[in-house]
């Protein structure tokens, strides 16, 4: 143990603000000091005790802990009693069996200060439910026993340096207050860890306060809840903030682990007892109080932001100005964030619904009202809802798994981007569009799965009365996210409230990525490898980043996940950016990313979904953009669009930048691609309606969009761009000539700009009704030209057939009938042009080759096992296929032995090769390899097809083999015990029949030297060494079943 504390003597300040009288009975009082001019008919106030350390001056406690300035500053009296004088001269407590009576006096300290408790609570205005210990060392030790033996009594205790009994069951069970346990880390006295006094032990601060965790019935582990700045009063804080959460006997338990600091830092100015009368005492606001009563989940949660909700605000243009505002209280983490709207109309009962969530943001700044001024939107699916809430529709929708919020500050349409199920493309609800930029205003939380508003907030952006509801709504001539009602009149009460509950920061929150995003789609090269780059900027500081990708279980036959990958392996500070790549073949992923600093993890998050498949940017005017009727959507979930606003997400028609609000042949696109070729499929559609080729230069202004494509998939990052544009030049008259030249001029500028022979797809089309065949003819000549004159250009579809009713809505643009049949001649196109773009096997001729059985090394007896290598190859093989090879060599005539096979199941790609070793006796052999899909011959192996098969007949020893029978020509030498050796060369020449020999003649440590210098066979040794050389050769081998 370390010596036991001595406190110096401080001086008190401020006492002539205070009254100070003598409590207590005549042979042993204490003092009480109560606030200047306080009246206890104006209210009771809380009691502070505040008890010494083991010390020859017990008086130190006052200024340590700077109680008297509290006493004003905070409001409450403060009980300063002194311990019992020992022999040594030392004041103590009679507190747990480790301290400190250590002349056994038993003096009855818990009777005497709950004497004192009961005299100042009935005397001097001290408010019996609000009864604060505080305690330094021995004091923190009473503090304990006070606990344990007058839990009652108290409502608070803040042990500092002090502990609780080892044997947990010697505390008393009297009541459940509030525990604080205070510990520095560096403490040399009584030690964070525990340790002992004497012989008698203390629990570490981290057990004693579990003690209390486990009785309270609290989470068995503690939740960081903040950082606190205690000590030494830099800027830096020192001290976590541990507390175990949701007790059974509603009380808290916390632990303040003081990084680096000893027995007895400097509490600047008063920053101790201020923290810990503020957690105690501080009452919850009145927004707080009503939420609790709504929602026990709340009883963790702060307030942060009240707003009685005006009937037409404008916070676009003139900001924000909550009714509260506690935001600047706010210098700890908070995990998650919660909704909380009241409603009332005359005459109607009050309803109510509470939404909590994981904290989508670092900064209390991003969790308001998201007026323009506020920076921030979100459009996402967020999951771990928890919903209470009195109205019919939502009462027992308690905890779900998924639901959406679209929080921004702009106008917005109802196209359902996100594919919510069940939202409607014509009316405002769960699965509307944001448009960039102030406007409308929405502020609205929605259960995916049903489509149910849990409560909306609109048209607070731009004046106006604004759209308020819990709930869907129920208006038939209305939307359901209450977009355009205009009601905020018709209500009596109408607040919101924003809380948070303070913990760890949810994961992904500690970076701002900038790639991948979610649905985003690379482009596969020819080894049908794709390279996602990963980037962002670092919200708090790290040291390594490493990232993998999984595949997406339903589609996970046909991607590999890959190994942890490092992005970064070097100091990165806060606003620091990073950029790395991580190479993965073509499939469907969540991608897993890893942040740990000094080789701890802090965030460890998911982006979901990516893909590696086939890019296309579509390019041209209205039926390459959103000009169809009707709007589509895909039905594989690999199919995404980009958009430079939107970014990447799933491909619902309207596809982002192309004008118009109608459909695209580009949703079904993608499901056939998909489908064709099993792998994610991306659209990057930058067409505008009614535009020439001409427009499409780089002097004609549409050329940018090519550009803005381009710079979102890097080199060499899509497969094609797929053109389909002729119309306005038909009825502009264009010339053929200047076609050519033109649509040229735009190709040549694309892979100027692209930096590499961007391949193009051109469409042949140019109809337009009341034309006749000769003027369509001179756009598609010029069409079929351009395709006919350039290598990298390739023929699309002709769709200048696609006439009438039946196929255009309105005699131009595409009826949903059309649509379908644009993409089934995209289809095709594509796969024709897709023979020379991409190398892929559709034939079945996959092929695999057995290339040699080659000599290794000839042993030296030629009974003994020969060693032969051989080579396997696969070629031709499908992309995204698995395969397995089953390779089997057998001696040809042994119908006995089922030979020896292995499974070669790592099979990655075309002109693979597998190698291996074999030990076999003389004779002859047959080699077969067959090769299997993996699923098929997993799932079926004796009925699975063999998809190639190669085979090949050798001979092992030095013979021949003539119809598989072995023979070897035998010289006759001299050598009478047959083991192989010539006598003349055969040192031991009465080696055992069958014994195994070397070079010698001689068995492995068989035999003795003779005088002669010849070695003789030891019997018996013989039969051992030849069961091991067995055993070892059967071990070689590993057969697979």
């Amino acid at each position: 143990m370390g010596m036991l504390f001595v406190a110096p003597v401080y001086e008190a300040e401020g006492e002539d603000e205070h009254t100070i009288i003598q409590i207590g009975p005549e042979e042993r009082t204490a003092e009480l000091r109560i606030p200047g001019g306080y009246n206890p008919e104006e209210g009771l106030l809380p009691l502070v005790v505040a008890l010494h350390g083991y010390s020859k001056y017990p008086g130190y406690i006052t200024g340590y802990f700077q109680t008297q300035d509290s006493v004003h500053e905070n409001g409450h009296l403060l009980l300063t009693p002194k311990g019992t004088e020992n022999p040594d001269g030392y004041w103590f407590w009679n507190g747990t069996d480790a301290c400190c009576d250590f002349y056994d006096q038993k003096p009855d300290d818990v009777g005497w200060l709950t004497g004192l408790i009961d005299e100042a609570i009935d005397d001097h205005g001290a408010d019996p439910e609000r009864v604060m210990l505080i305690g330094h060392s021995n004091g923190g030790f009473m503090s304990h026993r006070m606990a344990c033996d007058a839990g009652d009594y108290l409502h608070t205790i803040v042990n500092f340096a002090g502990s609780t009994y080892s044997d947990f069951d010697e505390c008393a069970e009297t009541g459940y207050p509030n525990i604080i346990n205070v510990h520095g880390t560096d403490d040399d006295v009584i030690y964070y860890n525990g340790g002992f006094i004497g012989s008698n032990s203390y629990p570490s601060a981290p057990q004693s306060t579990s003690f209390w965790a486990e009785r309270s019935g609290c989470e068995e582990g503690s939740t960081f809840i903040r950082e606190m700045n205690l000590a030494n009063n830099d800027e830096e804080p020192e001290t976590e903030d541990l507390e175990h959460l949701s007790c059974d006997k509603d009380n808290r338990v916390a632990l303040w682990k003081v990084n680096g600091e000893a027995h007895m830092p400097d509490f600047y100015d008063a920053s101790l007892i201020n923290a810990s009368f503020e957690w105690a005492f501080v009452e919850s606001t009145d927004g707080e109080t009503i939420v609790k009563n709504d929602a026990p989940e709340a009883e963790n949660y702060s307030l942060i932001y009240e707003l009685e909700i005006p009937n037409g605000a404008n916070f676009n243009s003139n900001g924000i100005n909550y009714t509260e505002d506690y935001s600047d209280t706010v210098n700890y983490t908070f995990s998650r964030v919660a909704y909380h709207l009241e409603l009332e109309r005359e005459d109607e009962e009050r309803v109510f619904v509470f939404v909590s969530m994981p904290s989508l943001t670092l900064s209390v700044e991003e969790i308001g009202v998201p007026h323009i001024g506020a920076g921030f939107t979100y459009q996402q699916l967020v999951e771990d809802l928890h919903i209470e809430s009195n109205h019919p529709e939502l009462r027992n929708l308690g905890i779900i798994d998924t639901g959406s919020i679209e929080f921004w500050p702009g106008n917005y349409g109802t196209w359902n981007t996100m594919a919510v199920p069940g939202a409607s493309n014509d009316l405002y609800d769960a699965g509307d569009t944001a448009v960039e930029g102030s406007g409308y205003g929405s502020m609205q939380i929605h259960d995916y799965e049903s489509g149910q508003t849990l409560f909306a907030y609109n048209s607070w952006g731009n004046g106006g009365e604004d759209d308020l509801g819990i709930g869907n709504n129920l208006n038939t001539d209305g939307h359901p996210d209450w977009t355009f009602e205009s009601n905020t009149p018709n209500y009596i009460l109408k607040t919101l409230r924003v809380l948070i509950q303070p913990g760890p920061t949810p994961d992904g929150l500690s970076v701002n990525l900038s790639s991948p995003e979610s649905h985003q789609i690379v482009q596969r090269q020819e080894n049908n490898m794709g390279t996602i780059p990963i980037s962002g900027t670092m919200n708090i500081a790290c040291d390594f980043i490493e990232a993998r990708v999984v595949p997406i279980e339903m589609f996970s036959d046909n991607s590999i996940e890959s190994n942890w990958i490092t992005i970064v392996e070097s100091e990165k500070s806060t606003g620091s950016t990073f950029f790395g790549l991580i190479e993965v073949e073509a499939g469907w992923y969540d991608l897993e990313i890893r942040i740990s600093n000094n080789e701890t993890l802090i965030d460890n998050f998911t982006v979901s979904p990516i893909g590696v498949g086939e890019v296309f940017i579509t390019a041209g005017q209205s039926n390459s953009a959103n000009h169809g009727d009707p709007i589509l959507s895909p039905s594989d979930p690999r199919v995404s669009a980009w958009g430079d606003e939107s970014g990447w997400q799933f491909a619902t028609d309207p596809q982002p930048i192309a004008t118009g609000g109608g459909g695209t042949p580009w949703p079904v696109l993608g499901d056939m691609l998909v489908e064709r070729y099993n792998v994610p499929v991306g659209f990057i559609s930058v067409g505008w309606g009614g535009t020439a080729v001409s427009q499409w230069t780089p002097e004609g202004g549409l050329f940018d969009r090519i550009i803005l494509a381009l710079d979102e998939v890097g080199f060499m990052g899509v497969r094609a761009v797929l053109w389909h544009q002729g119309e306005s030049d038909m009825v502009g008259g264009t010339s053929t000539e200047d076609y050519i030249d033109t649509l040229n001029e735009v190709i040549t500028a694309s892979r100027i700009e692209a930096g590499w022979q961007l391949p193009w797809i051109v469409a042949r089309a140019s109809y337009i009704p009341g034309y006749d065949d000769e003027n369509l003819e001179r756009i598609v000549s010029a069409q079929q030209a351009v395709i006919d004159s350039d290598p990298h250009t390739y023929e699309g579809p002709y769709t200048d057939n696609l006439t009438g009713d039946e196929w255009r809505w309105d005699t131009v643009h595409f009826s949903e009938a059309g649509l379908i049949e644009h993409a089934t001649r995209w289809d095709i196109s594509i796969a024709n042009a897709m023979l020379e773009l991409f190398v892929w096997d559709e034939d079945g001729n996959e092929t695999i080759t057995v290339n040699h059985v080659i000599l290794v090394d000839i042993p030296p007896h030629p009974e003994w096992e020969w060693d032969y290598s051989y080579q396997i190859e696969v070629n031709d093989l499908h992309m995204n296929v698995d395969y397995i090879a089953v390779i089997l060599i057998k001696k040809v005539g042994d119908d006995e032995w089922e030979g020896l096979d292995w499974w070669w199941d790592d099979i990655e790609r075309d002109d693979d090769q597998y190698n291996f070793t074999i030990s076999l006796q003389r004779g002859c052999y047959h080699i077969n390899a067959n090769l299997y899909e993996s699923g098929a011959l997993n799932s079926d192996e004796e009925n699975a097809t063999v998809l190639a098969f190669d085979y090949l007949n050798f001979t092992v020893g030095n013979g021949t083999c003539t119809n598989g029978v072995y023979s070897e020509d035998i010289i006759e030498i001299d050598d009478s015990d047959n083991d192989g050796v010539e006598d003349v060369d055969d040192r031991c020449p009465d080696t055992a029949e069958g014994a195994e020999v070397d070079g010698d003649g001689c068995a492995a440590s068989c035999c003795i030297l003779d005088e002669g210098d010849e070695r003789r066979w030891i019997p018996g040794f013989g039969i051992f060494t030849t069961i091991i050389a067995v055993a070892l050769a059967i071990g070689k081998f590993k057969r697979r079943y």
